[in-house]
């Protein structure tokens, strides 16, 4: 209809005759959401929004920076999600209040996924790598195990005395690598996820559900099993973390054929080589 506001424009990362636009209508009693696309600089235009809540505005649409098929969908009642260029939409943030989304945006190196809502501050999905390596044989695969993001070498230093009446710590997100995968079908004996270094040294064996559906395995850059490093002198109270490098993780699930992946570590930017 006409006479609606433009709530965002999105011009497209990988096709210079693409863009996506969301229109709101909540100012006029139109709460329907519109999401556009045209593949023609604009000469006509597509809608997107089936399988998106008919009572729910939109207010932002985002592109994947490296999928062109993924696709964000912020409305008046939380965030969406489709990886076939909008033909359908699934309802996306495991953990995220039903609250407006205003505005989305993709960090272009870590691959998070950061919000901004109306009410409730920012939220951030850590690593949408999975989704960028999304292709339809995802759904049709026993298991795909997703090329893992660049990990990057930390070490836990003690941080001497507390002062002051309380210490506020924000609940943060695992620290290490994470290892993503998709199960097709239950996997009885779960998941093992084997990490060996460049010259094939096993470092650790990782475990994770084997339940139907998306799963990630986080691995704390530490080498030997947990068990195997209590009373270990030469390590003395300290974890044993990894050096920097490409290592090799092998994900075996059920009858289906290993598959192998690389992850590389890297040294945290802006240190020196003699603080490293």
């Amino acid at each position: 209809p006409a006479g609606l506001y433009v709530s965002s424009i999105e011009a497209s990362h990988h096709d210079a005759r693409t863009a996506y636009v969301t229109i709101d209508g909540h100012r006029s009693d139109d709460f329907r959401p519109y999401v556009l696309v045209t593949r023609d600089l604009g000469q006509s235009w597509n809608v997107l929004s089936a399988g998106l809540p008919d009572d729910a505005p939109a207010q932002v649409v985002r592109e994947g920076l490296i999928n062109p098929s993924l696709l964000f969908a912020g409305t008046e009642f939380g965030i969406w999600a489709s990886v076939d260029q909008g033909a359908h939409w699934a309802k996306f943030g495991e953990g995220l209040p039903t609250v407006a989304v205003d505005d989305i945006a993709i960090h272009p190196r870590e691959h998070d996924l950061v919000i901004a809502t109306h009410g409730r501050s920012l939220w951030v999905m850590d690593d949408i790598t999975p989704l960028e390596h999304w292709t339809s044989r995802s759904t049709s695969d026993s298991v795909t195990f997703f090329p893992p993001r660049g990990a990057l070498a930390f070490y836990t230093l003690g941080i001497g005395g507390v002062w002051g009446h309380r210490m506020f710590r924000a609940k943060n997100p695992p620290f290490g690598a994470y290892f993503d995968y998709y199960l097709g079908q239950d996997v009885d004996d779960g998941v093992s996820i084997a990490v060996q270094d460049s010259a094939g040294l096993a470092l650790r064996t990782l475990h994770g559900p084997g339940t139907k559906g998306f799963h990630r395995v986080t691995w704390d850059l530490q080498a030997g099993e947990p068990k195997d490093r209590i009373g270990r002198p030469e390590w003395g109270d300290q974890p044993l973390y990894v050096a920097p490098g490409r290592y090799k993780a092998t994900l075996t699930a059920g009858s289906a054929a290993p598959i192998q992946r690389t992850l590389d570590v890297r040294h945290a930017p802006g240190i020196a080589d003699e603080e490293r």
